[in-house]
Protein backbone atom coordinates (compact mmCIF):
# COMPACT_ATOMS: atom_id res chain seq x y z
CA UNK A 1 0.00 0.00 0.00
CA UNK A 2 1.33 3.61 -1.10
CA UNK A 3 2.30 5.23 2.28
CA UNK A 4 1.81 9.28 3.03
CA UNK A 5 3.18 12.00 5.23
CA UNK A 6 1.66 15.22 6.49
CA UNK A 7 4.09 18.00 7.59
CA UNK A 8 2.66 21.28 8.75
CA UNK A 9 4.73 24.22 8.86
CA UNK A 10 4.18 27.32 11.47
CA UNK A 11 5.21 28.73 14.36
CA UNK A 12 1.99 29.76 15.07
CA UNK A 13 0.54 25.98 14.72
CA UNK A 14 3.31 24.67 17.50
CA UNK A 15 2.38 27.83 20.15
CA UNK A 16 -1.26 26.87 20.02
CA UNK A 17 -2.49 30.01 18.22
CA UNK A 18 -3.86 28.23 15.02
CA UNK A 19 -5.65 24.91 15.32
CA UNK A 20 -4.30 22.77 12.71
CA UNK A 21 -7.37 21.59 10.37
CA UNK A 22 -5.10 20.93 6.99
CA UNK A 23 -3.75 17.10 8.37
CA UNK A 24 -7.00 16.21 9.64
CA UNK A 25 -8.34 17.06 5.86
CA UNK A 26 -5.73 15.45 4.42
CA UNK A 27 -5.57 12.49 6.30
CA UNK A 28 -9.14 11.98 5.60
CA UNK A 29 -8.61 12.55 1.91
CA UNK A 30 -5.69 10.23 0.99
CA UNK A 31 -7.51 7.20 3.54
CA UNK A 32 -10.06 7.43 1.06
CA UNK A 33 -8.03 6.74 -1.84
CA UNK A 34 -6.62 4.26 -0.29
CA UNK A 35 -3.41 5.41 0.67
CA UNK A 36 -1.85 4.85 4.50
CA UNK A 37 -0.66 7.62 6.01
CA UNK A 38 1.98 6.50 8.71
CA UNK A 39 2.87 9.97 10.49
CA UNK A 40 2.09 13.85 11.14
CA UNK A 41 4.36 16.22 12.10
CA UNK A 42 4.88 19.77 12.75
CA UNK A 43 7.95 22.12 12.62
CA UNK A 44 8.94 25.81 13.25
CA UNK A 45 9.28 28.58 10.53
CA UNK A 46 13.36 27.98 10.39
CA UNK A 47 14.75 26.95 6.64
CA UNK A 48 16.79 24.57 7.68
CA UNK A 49 14.44 22.26 10.13
CA UNK A 50 11.82 22.25 7.19
CA UNK A 51 14.16 20.85 5.14
CA UNK A 52 15.38 18.63 7.83
CA UNK A 53 11.73 17.42 8.36
CA UNK A 54 10.56 17.24 4.63
CA UNK A 55 13.88 15.10 3.72
CA UNK A 56 13.01 12.85 7.06
CA UNK A 57 9.68 12.24 5.97
CA UNK A 58 10.76 11.45 2.34
CA UNK A 59 13.08 8.73 3.23
CA UNK A 60 10.48 6.54 4.93
CA UNK A 61 7.20 7.97 2.73
CA UNK A 62 6.30 7.69 -1.00
CA UNK A 63 4.07 10.83 -0.48
CA UNK A 64 5.13 13.77 1.34
CA UNK A 65 2.46 16.89 1.79
CA UNK A 66 3.88 20.03 3.19
CA UNK A 67 1.94 23.05 4.17
CA UNK A 68 2.51 26.58 5.16
CA UNK A 69 5.36 29.01 5.10
CA UNK A 70 4.08 30.15 1.80
CA UNK A 71 3.45 33.57 2.83
CA UNK A 72 4.96 36.63 1.73
CA UNK A 73 6.86 37.93 5.10
CA UNK A 74 10.08 36.83 6.12
CA UNK A 75 9.07 33.92 8.21
CA UNK A 76 7.64 32.04 5.07
CA UNK A 77 11.17 29.93 4.38
CA UNK A 78 9.40 26.86 3.13
CA UNK A 79 9.92 27.67 -0.73
CA UNK A 80 13.82 28.16 0.76
CA UNK A 81 13.54 25.61 2.81
CA UNK A 82 12.54 22.66 -0.57
CA UNK A 83 15.08 24.65 -2.93
CA UNK A 84 17.69 23.45 -0.41
CA UNK A 85 16.89 20.19 -0.09
CA UNK A 86 16.84 19.47 -3.68
CA UNK A 87 19.38 22.06 -4.19
CA UNK A 88 18.19 23.90 -6.86
CA UNK A 89 17.09 27.52 -7.57
CA UNK A 90 13.53 29.45 -7.31
CA UNK A 91 12.18 30.21 -10.31
CA UNK A 92 9.54 32.93 -11.38
CA UNK A 93 6.26 32.19 -12.10
CA UNK A 94 4.50 34.77 -14.70
CA UNK A 95 1.15 33.67 -14.92
CA UNK A 96 0.82 33.30 -11.23
CA UNK A 97 2.10 36.92 -10.74
CA UNK A 98 -0.26 38.04 -13.16
CA UNK A 99 -2.87 36.60 -10.65
CA UNK A 100 -2.04 37.99 -8.35
CA UNK A 101 -1.85 41.80 -9.64
CA UNK A 102 -5.52 41.06 -10.82
CA UNK A 103 -6.42 39.74 -7.06
CA UNK A 104 -4.92 42.84 -5.76
CA UNK A 105 -6.38 45.57 -8.56
CA UNK A 106 -9.84 44.17 -7.38
CA UNK A 107 -9.11 44.95 -3.94
CA UNK A 108 -7.48 48.82 -5.92
CA UNK A 109 -4.25 48.29 -4.44
CA UNK A 110 -0.93 47.35 -5.22
CA UNK A 111 1.33 44.65 -4.78
CA UNK A 112 4.23 45.27 -3.12
CA UNK A 113 7.75 43.39 -3.53
CA UNK A 114 7.78 41.07 -1.03
CA UNK A 115 4.70 39.65 -2.03
CA UNK A 116 6.16 38.99 -5.05
CA UNK A 117 8.15 36.24 -3.53
CA UNK A 118 4.60 34.20 -3.62
CA UNK A 119 4.92 33.90 -7.79
CA UNK A 120 8.54 31.45 -6.98
CA UNK A 121 8.67 27.85 -6.74
CA UNK A 122 11.65 25.71 -6.66
CA UNK A 123 12.65 24.90 -10.46
CA UNK A 124 13.06 21.60 -10.17
CA UNK A 125 9.16 21.53 -9.34
CA UNK A 126 5.80 22.13 -11.27
CA UNK A 127 3.50 24.92 -10.08
CA UNK A 128 0.52 24.49 -8.44
CA UNK A 129 -1.84 26.95 -9.72
CA UNK A 130 -3.98 28.80 -6.57
CA UNK A 131 -7.21 30.21 -7.66
CA UNK A 132 -8.61 30.25 -4.26
CA UNK A 133 -5.30 32.88 -3.34
CA UNK A 134 -2.01 34.42 -3.86
CA UNK A 135 0.47 31.87 -2.96
CA UNK A 136 1.36 29.50 -5.40
CA UNK A 137 1.63 25.78 -4.66
CA UNK A 138 3.93 23.16 -6.42
CA UNK A 139 5.01 19.66 -6.12
CA UNK A 140 8.34 17.56 -6.74
CA UNK A 141 8.71 14.17 -8.35
CA UNK A 142 12.29 13.06 -7.74
CA UNK A 143 13.49 9.48 -7.36
CA UNK A 144 9.91 8.17 -7.14
CA UNK A 145 9.07 10.17 -4.02
CA UNK A 146 6.58 13.63 -4.72
CA UNK A 147 6.59 16.47 -2.17
CA UNK A 148 3.67 18.34 -2.68
CA UNK A 149 3.57 21.99 -1.07
CA UNK A 150 0.19 23.64 -0.24
CA UNK A 151 -0.76 26.88 1.55
CA UNK A 152 -1.24 27.08 4.79
CA UNK A 153 -4.77 27.96 4.36
CA UNK A 154 -7.45 25.34 5.45
CA UNK A 155 -10.11 26.73 2.76
CA UNK A 156 -6.99 26.89 -0.12
CA UNK A 157 -5.51 23.69 1.13
CA UNK A 158 -8.76 21.79 0.31
CA UNK A 159 -9.78 23.19 -2.99
CA UNK A 160 -6.13 22.63 -4.45
CA UNK A 161 -6.55 19.19 -3.27
CA UNK A 162 -9.70 18.61 -4.69
CA UNK A 163 -9.28 20.22 -7.81
CA UNK A 164 -5.73 19.29 -8.34
CA UNK A 165 -3.39 17.13 -5.88
CA UNK A 166 -5.54 13.90 -6.23
CA UNK A 167 -4.78 13.78 -9.81
CA UNK A 168 -1.12 14.57 -9.35
CA UNK A 169 -1.20 11.91 -7.31
CA UNK A 170 -2.76 9.23 -9.33
CA UNK A 171 -0.85 10.31 -12.06
CA UNK A 172 2.63 8.71 -10.24
CA UNK A 173 0.69 6.51 -8.25
CA UNK A 174 -1.81 4.16 -10.34
CA UNK A 175 -4.78 2.94 -7.97
CA UNK A 176 -4.14 -0.10 -6.36
CA UNK A 177 -6.50 -2.83 -4.34
CA UNK A 178 -9.47 -1.08 -3.21
CA UNK A 179 -9.75 -0.14 0.52
CA UNK A 180 -12.48 -1.14 2.34
CA UNK A 181 -14.00 -0.02 5.84
CA UNK A 182 -16.34 -0.96 8.16
CA UNK A 183 -17.21 1.23 10.86
CA UNK A 184 -19.36 0.23 14.18
CA UNK A 185 -20.94 2.55 16.92
CA UNK A 186 -21.09 0.90 20.33
CA UNK A 187 -23.48 2.28 22.95
CA UNK A 188 -23.66 1.09 26.85
CA UNK A 189 -19.85 -1.12 26.84
CA UNK A 190 -16.98 0.22 27.26
CA UNK A 191 -13.61 -0.65 25.39
CA UNK A 192 -12.86 -3.55 28.01
CA UNK A 193 -16.34 -5.14 27.65
CA UNK A 194 -15.87 -4.89 23.99
CA UNK A 195 -12.51 -6.23 23.46
CA UNK A 196 -13.78 -9.12 26.30
CA UNK A 197 -16.82 -10.11 23.86
CA UNK A 198 -14.83 -10.02 21.12
CA UNK A 199 -11.89 -12.37 22.15
CA UNK A 200 -8.40 -11.29 21.60
CA UNK A 201 -7.97 -13.98 18.69
CA UNK A 202 -10.26 -12.23 16.91
CA UNK A 203 -7.55 -9.00 16.77
CA UNK A 204 -4.83 -11.57 16.00
CA UNK A 205 -5.23 -11.55 11.95
CA UNK A 206 -3.33 -9.22 9.36
CA UNK A 207 -6.04 -9.59 6.40
CA UNK A 208 -7.55 -5.98 8.95
CA UNK A 209 -6.66 -3.10 10.11
CA UNK A 210 -7.89 -2.19 13.49
CA UNK A 211 -8.73 0.89 15.52
CA UNK A 212 -10.92 1.10 19.04
CA UNK A 213 -12.01 5.13 19.60
CA UNK A 214 -13.90 5.75 23.02
CA UNK A 215 -15.88 8.82 23.22
CA UNK A 216 -18.69 10.61 25.56
CA UNK A 217 -20.93 7.56 25.95
CA UNK A 218 -20.14 5.49 23.54
CA UNK A 219 -17.28 3.41 21.70
CA UNK A 220 -16.18 3.64 17.94
CA UNK A 221 -14.44 0.85 16.31
CA UNK A 222 -13.07 1.04 12.54
CA UNK A 223 -11.68 -1.77 10.12
CA UNK A 224 -9.72 -1.52 7.40
CA UNK A 225 -9.42 -4.66 4.92
CA UNK A 226 -8.20 -4.78 1.31
CA UNK A 227 -10.61 -7.85 0.72
CA UNK A 228 -14.21 -6.96 0.84
CA UNK A 229 -15.03 -10.22 2.58
CA UNK A 230 -13.03 -10.15 5.23
CA UNK A 231 -14.91 -6.77 5.91
CA UNK A 232 -18.38 -9.01 5.94
CA UNK A 233 -16.88 -11.44 7.89
CA UNK A 234 -15.97 -8.54 10.60
CA UNK A 235 -19.94 -7.26 10.25
CA UNK A 236 -20.86 -10.63 10.79
CA UNK A 237 -18.80 -11.47 13.93
CA UNK A 238 -19.55 -7.89 15.38
CA UNK A 239 -23.47 -8.36 15.18
CA UNK A 240 -23.44 -11.77 16.56
CA UNK A 241 -20.97 -10.87 19.75
CA UNK A 242 -22.47 -7.29 20.18
CA UNK A 243 -25.54 -7.88 19.31
CA UNK A 244 -28.02 -4.72 20.40
CA UNK A 245 -24.89 -2.68 21.69
CA UNK A 246 -24.23 -1.66 18.03
CA UNK A 247 -26.77 1.21 17.56
CA UNK A 248 -24.88 2.04 13.51
CA UNK A 249 -22.35 0.63 11.28
CA UNK A 250 -21.77 4.00 10.40
CA UNK A 251 -20.43 7.37 11.94
CA UNK A 252 -22.90 8.98 13.19
CA UNK A 253 -24.56 10.73 16.04
CA UNK A 254 -26.13 7.82 18.57
CA UNK A 255 -29.76 10.68 18.96
CA UNK A 256 -29.58 10.51 14.90
CA UNK A 257 -29.62 6.98 15.22
CA UNK A 258 -32.89 6.61 17.61
CA UNK A 259 -34.62 9.73 15.38
CA UNK A 260 -34.48 7.24 12.52
CA UNK A 261 -35.97 4.52 14.41
CA UNK A 262 -38.30 7.02 15.77
CA UNK A 263 -39.70 7.79 12.40
CA UNK A 264 -39.37 4.34 10.98
CA UNK A 265 -41.49 2.83 13.81
CA UNK A 266 -44.02 6.11 13.13
CA UNK A 267 -43.62 6.34 16.70
CA UNK A 268 -43.88 10.02 18.49
CA UNK A 269 -42.44 11.33 21.65
CA UNK A 270 -43.00 13.13 24.46
CA UNK A 271 -40.19 14.41 27.16
CA UNK A 272 -40.12 16.06 30.70
CA UNK A 273 -36.71 16.49 32.09
CA UNK A 274 -35.66 18.30 35.38
CA UNK A 275 -32.02 17.79 35.75
CA UNK A 276 -30.87 17.65 32.27
CA UNK A 277 -32.89 21.11 31.82
CA UNK A 278 -33.86 20.28 27.98
CA UNK A 279 -30.56 18.56 27.13
CA UNK A 280 -32.38 15.46 25.92
CA UNK A 281 -34.89 17.26 24.47
CA UNK A 282 -32.21 19.58 22.29
CA UNK A 283 -30.29 16.52 21.32
CA UNK A 284 -33.24 14.76 19.47
CA UNK A 285 -34.73 17.87 17.50
CA UNK A 286 -30.97 18.51 16.21
CA UNK A 287 -31.76 15.25 14.15
CA UNK A 288 -33.27 16.07 10.68
CA UNK A 289 -37.18 15.18 10.55
CA UNK A 290 -37.54 15.50 14.57
CA UNK A 291 -40.85 17.13 14.00
CA UNK A 292 -42.02 13.92 12.24
CA UNK A 293 -41.80 12.21 15.87
CA UNK A 294 -41.69 15.11 18.34
CA UNK A 295 -44.47 16.01 20.27
CA UNK A 296 -42.96 18.39 23.06
CA UNK A 297 -41.46 18.78 26.33
CA UNK A 298 -40.88 20.29 29.63
CA UNK A 299 -38.37 21.17 31.47
CA UNK A 300 -40.09 20.30 35.31
CA UNK A 301 -37.16 21.32 37.51
CA UNK A 302 -39.85 22.61 40.48
CA UNK A 303 -41.99 20.70 42.35
CA UNK A 304 -45.08 22.48 40.86
CA UNK A 305 -44.33 22.38 37.86
CA UNK A 306 -44.63 18.87 37.86
CA UNK A 307 -47.59 18.89 40.26
CA UNK A 308 -49.32 21.42 37.53
CA UNK A 309 -48.37 20.25 33.73
CA UNK A 310 -47.22 16.97 34.37
CA UNK A 311 -49.84 15.76 37.14
CA UNK A 312 -47.47 14.45 39.61
CA UNK A 313 -49.55 14.26 42.50
CA UNK A 314 -48.61 16.43 45.67
CA UNK A 315 -48.64 13.09 48.03
CA UNK A 316 -46.21 11.31 45.72
CA UNK A 317 -43.81 13.87 45.64
CA UNK A 318 -43.81 14.19 49.54
CA UNK A 319 -43.29 10.27 50.23
CA UNK A 320 -41.00 9.90 47.67
CA UNK A 321 -39.14 12.90 46.55
CA UNK A 322 -38.61 14.62 42.85
CA UNK A 323 -35.62 12.07 42.76
CA UNK A 324 -37.64 8.58 43.20
CA UNK A 325 -38.70 6.08 41.30
CA UNK A 326 -42.53 7.05 41.77
CA UNK A 327 -41.77 10.69 40.16
CA UNK A 328 -40.34 9.14 37.09
CA UNK A 329 -42.44 7.08 36.14
CA UNK A 330 -45.10 9.87 36.86
CA UNK A 331 -43.47 12.27 35.08
CA UNK A 332 -42.99 9.89 31.70
CA UNK A 333 -46.76 9.33 32.18
CA UNK A 334 -47.88 12.72 32.33
CA UNK A 335 -45.45 14.13 29.53
CA UNK A 336 -46.86 11.25 26.99
CA UNK A 337 -50.57 12.43 28.58
CA UNK A 338 -49.89 16.06 27.89
CA UNK A 339 -48.64 15.76 24.60
CA UNK A 340 -50.53 12.84 23.29
CA UNK A 341 -47.77 11.27 22.51
CA UNK A 342 -47.20 7.20 22.27
CA UNK A 343 -44.00 7.54 24.21
CA UNK A 344 -42.95 9.34 27.43
CA UNK A 345 -39.33 9.18 28.79
CA UNK A 346 -38.72 11.66 31.98
CA UNK A 347 -35.05 12.39 33.71
CA UNK A 348 -34.85 13.47 37.28
CA UNK A 349 -31.73 13.14 39.46
CA UNK A 350 -29.00 14.91 41.35
CA UNK A 351 -26.09 16.66 39.34
CA UNK A 352 -24.39 18.16 41.46
CA UNK A 353 -21.82 18.95 42.65
CA UNK A 354 -24.29 19.73 45.65
CA UNK A 355 -27.82 18.14 47.11
CA UNK A 356 -26.80 14.71 47.43
CA UNK A 357 -27.11 12.77 50.35
CA UNK A 358 -26.03 9.37 51.84
CA UNK A 359 -29.80 8.00 50.42
CA UNK A 360 -29.88 10.18 47.52
CA UNK A 361 -26.04 10.98 46.19
CA UNK A 362 -25.01 13.03 43.35
CA UNK A 363 -25.21 10.84 40.02
CA UNK A 364 -28.16 8.84 40.94
CA UNK A 365 -30.82 9.72 37.83
CA UNK A 366 -34.05 8.20 37.61
CA UNK A 367 -35.32 7.34 34.19
CA UNK A 368 -39.22 7.42 33.17
CA UNK A 369 -40.63 5.54 30.08
CA UNK A 370 -43.84 5.48 29.88
CA UNK A 371 -45.91 3.72 26.57
CA UNK A 372 -49.73 2.64 26.46
CA UNK A 373 -49.38 -0.70 27.75
CA UNK A 374 -46.52 0.05 30.36
CA UNK A 375 -44.68 3.07 32.81
CA UNK A 376 -41.66 1.77 34.63
CA UNK A 377 -38.53 3.35 36.23
CA UNK A 378 -35.25 2.40 36.14
CA UNK A 379 -32.22 3.74 38.52
CA UNK A 380 -28.82 4.82 37.30
CA UNK A 381 -25.38 5.95 39.06
CA UNK A 382 -23.39 7.96 37.45
CA UNK A 383 -20.04 9.02 38.07
CA UNK A 384 -17.96 12.53 36.96
CA UNK A 385 -18.91 16.00 37.07
CA UNK A 386 -22.57 17.80 36.36
CA UNK A 387 -21.77 18.08 32.73
CA UNK A 388 -20.92 14.59 32.43
CA UNK A 389 -23.49 12.72 34.61
CA UNK A 390 -26.43 15.29 32.75
CA UNK A 391 -25.10 14.31 29.23
CA UNK A 392 -24.87 10.46 30.30
CA UNK A 393 -28.52 10.57 31.65
CA UNK A 394 -29.54 11.82 28.56
CA UNK A 395 -27.42 9.11 26.72
CA UNK A 396 -28.72 5.96 29.17
CA UNK A 397 -32.64 7.75 28.08
CA UNK A 398 -31.38 6.82 24.43
CA UNK A 399 -30.37 3.70 24.88
CA UNK A 400 -33.70 2.98 26.59
CA UNK A 401 -35.48 4.26 23.46
CA UNK A 402 -33.31 2.72 21.45
CA UNK A 403 -33.48 -1.31 22.76
CA UNK A 404 -37.69 -0.43 22.90
CA UNK A 405 -37.53 0.67 19.48
CA UNK A 406 -35.42 -2.21 18.41
CA UNK A 407 -37.95 -4.91 19.61
CA UNK A 408 -40.66 -2.76 18.62
CA UNK A 409 -42.06 -3.59 14.91
CA UNK A 410 -44.59 -1.68 13.36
Amino acid sequence: MTTAQIVTIGNELLQGRVLDQNTYFLSSRLTQMGIRVTRHSSCEDDESTIAQTLQTALSSSEIVIATGGLGPTPDDVTREAVAELYRTPLVFHPAQWKSICLYFKKTKREPSLMTKREAYFPEMGQPIVNRWGIALGFFVWHQNRLLVVLPGVPKETERLFDESVHKIIRKFFKKKASLHELTANIIGMDEAVIMRRLGSRFFVNPAFEFGSYPRRGSVLLRFRSLSASEITKIKKYLTAKLKDAIYAFRDEPFEKTVAEQLIKKKMTLAIAESCTGGMLSQRLTNAPGSSRFFRGSVVAYANEVKEQILNVKPRLLKQYGAVSKETAAAMARGARHRFAAKLGISITGIAGPSGGTHQKPVGLIWIGFSTRDRTFARAYRLAGNRDRIRFMATQKSLQMLFVYLSKTRR
